[in-house]
């Protein structure tokens, strides 16, 4: 499964079958669920999201880049798609999670 969560990481700005993914184990594609939902604790399509959005925030937080560019290399379709993605995950818009981390990071 590590063989598959690194192929999954490095693949992040692309897009992630889990076809390609029960290819990579030798399985079908419903027994790969199975057995990553087993070891991960999650379907293979949500884990794939959280690593995206987690990427997205690594990004922000290190980053300049517009909410665009990291949109696109965090495998986002647009802005939109990580807008929707990021505040069905965390309950916050980008641009305010954003705000809210480099206020945090302020001398006093």
């Amino acid at each position: 499964m590590r063989s598959i969560l690194d192929h999954v990481e490095c693949r992040l700005a692309h897009r992630v079958s889990i076809q390609h993914l029960a290819n990579l184990a030798h399985m079908s594609s419903s027994d790969f669920s199975r057995a990553f939902k087993l070891v991960v604790g999650m379907p293979p399509v949500r884990y794939v999201g959280l690593r995206r959005i987690e990427r997205a925030k690594a990004l922000m937080l290190s980053t300049t880049y517009p909410l665009a560019k990291i949109a696109i290399d965090c495998g986002f379709a647009d802005q939109s798609h990580l807008n929707r993605a990021f505040r069905g995950s965390m309950r916050i818009t980008p641009p305010k999670w954003r705000r809210g981390q480099s206020e945090c990071e302020k001398p006093v």
